[in-house]
């Protein structure tokens, strides 16, 4: 299903395009008050989080409309022969959709210069010990999805004539980050993916790893139909003056640089961070907490989730604070000083008590794990999950077969019929499930800061001496 939406009142138009694009290219300019842009539901291209849009391509297109002062009208596509050939019937303007150049694809669309190289990598699982080069990878299975420049007739043959040995399966139906998360289960043995989707998964995936580059480097461009010369310099004067005044690199960092960290457990440093930070906000955690009925320990373990305990956490999403609020969530729940931690504790268990009440109706016991969920990912794509789960025929107010179909909605057969589309459930799943993690020491445990002096030294030497105390720590 294609989904459309203006940007930035972001309104949700289900059903086909619309009539032909209305711009004129007199004069060599572009003269438009709104453009079509089709983007991929994905991790890298666009995505919806806690309520917001994000995605590299999204910001890139959205500050591209800012400066021209146009509106966006976004359609959410998958396919790239679909993508051309709405670009081809004037049905779209613009595909900004981490499109690979080809030379096939150049007989169909205009393509900008690129902006954007990456080169494919080789994943498998990391538990596949014998497995540490590419040159081990005689008689694996390798699995292409159509989409990636890996299952293109060439490419292919000249894997095969690297790695005779190897065997190759073409997928039609699958997106890279299902197969991706196939791996991590174990269901498949490898595949072929561009690095920076890699990079992306591994965080919710730790048990994947990259065993090499297989490919020459990737060229990623916007795309406009032939003949749209106009529409094409517009985009490429943008994406110089991007570049000259830092925008570009702005985005970039924020998407790009952090990937190579890893989101790891540690329980240890949760137990320090409690100790030495926790402290000053225990008091106002525990009144605020008390007003919506809800445990203060498991506010504790969400702040530490959220931003280990730091009044000055700042997400590249920019969330902030101890409880990571959005700009939006802010303004709605009235926060005059985001830097006051009194305020954004206020503000955050405010919002987990009003999600809450959202599924009164749902097991009591289950209502905490559906807000902080809900917290997380946003509450649309909370319905759309419970919904999918309805039609399962499964107990939809139970979250451990929601939390079944919000993993679907990661995939194309899913999202694409979805009301609010692609959902980063990973993050999701595992947000919560670290939450309550730390929720269960806090009930098992009396982390009370005198019981616990003792350990301190011990614990923050060891800790000091895997680098994971750092100044300025969130």
């Amino acid at each position: 299903m294609k989904h459309s939406f203006i940007i930035p009142l972001v309104i949700l138009l289900f059903g086909s395009f619309s009539a032909c694009s209305s711009h004129s290219e007199t004069g060599g300019r572009l003269q438009k008050e709104t453009i079509k842009v089709i983007m991929a539901n994905n991790s890298l291209c666009y995505y919806s989080y806690r309520g917001e849009s994000f995605g590299f391509e999204y910001e890139l297109m959205q500050e591209f409309a800012r400066r021209k002062g146009l509106n966006i009208e976004l359609q959410v596509m998958d396919n790239w022969n679909e993508m051309m050939k709405a670009v081809q019937e004037k049905k779209a303007d613009i595909i900004a959709a981490n499109m690979r150049v080809t030379d096939e694809r150049k007989k169909r669309v205009l393509f900008t210069k690129p902006h954007l190289y990456d080169r494919e990598v080789v994943v498998i699982n990391r538990k596949e010990k014998g497995i540490q080069l590419l040159k081990d990878l005689h008689e694996t299975k390798v699995s292409l999805i159509r989409s990636s420049f890996s299952a293109e007739g060439g490419f292919t043959h000249s894997l095969k004539q690297r790695f005779p040995d190897m065997r190759f399966e073409e997928l039609s139906s699958r997106g890279m980050e299902e197969v991706l998360e196939e791996i991590a289960d174990g269901k498949r043995e490898a595949t072929i993916v561009p690095s920076l989707m890699y990079k992306v998964n591994r965080r919710y995936f730790p048990s994947i790893k990259s065993v090499g580059v297989v490919s020459q480097t990737l060229r990623f461009a916007w795309a406009v139909r032939k003949g749209n010369n106009a529409l094409k310099e517009e985009l490429e004067q943008f994406l110089q003056d991007a570049l000259h005044d830092g925008y570009y690199k702005k985005v970039y960092e924020a998407y790009f640089d952090h990937l190579d960290l890893f989101y790891r457990l540690n329980i240890k440093k949760f137990r320090i961070q409690y100790r030495n930070r926790f402290q000053a906000y225990k008091t106002r955690t525990m009144k605020e907490a008390a007003k919506w009925g809800i445990d203060w320990r498991l506010i504790a373990a969400q702040m530490f989730q959220e931003s280990h305990f730091s009044s000055k956490a700042q997400s590249n999403r920019g969330a902030f604070g101890l409880m990571q609020l959005m700009p939006t969530t802010m303004r709605d729940l009235k926060v005059r000083n985001r830097r006051d931690p009194n305020e954004n504790i206020r503000a955050g268990i405010q919002y987990i008590g009003w999600l809450k009440e959202q599924f009164h109706d749902f097991p009591e016991d289950q209502q905490e794990l559906f807000a902080l969920a809900a917290y997380n990912v946003g509450i649309h794509h909370l319905w759309d999950a419970i919904k999918l789960a309805r039609l399962k025929g499964l107990d939809e107010k139970q979250w451990m077969n929601v939390r079944e179909t919000l993993s679907l909605l990661t995939q194309k057969e899913y999202y694409r019929k979805a009301e609010y589309g692609y959902c980063n459930a990973r993050e999701t799943l595992s947000y919560v499930s670290n939450i309550m993690m730390y929720y269960d020491i806090l009930r098992r445990e009396n982390l009370d800061p005198v019981e616990l002096k003792s350990k301190k030294k011990e614990e923050e030497s060891e800790l000091k001496m895997q680098g994971s105390l750092k100044k300025g720590d969130q």
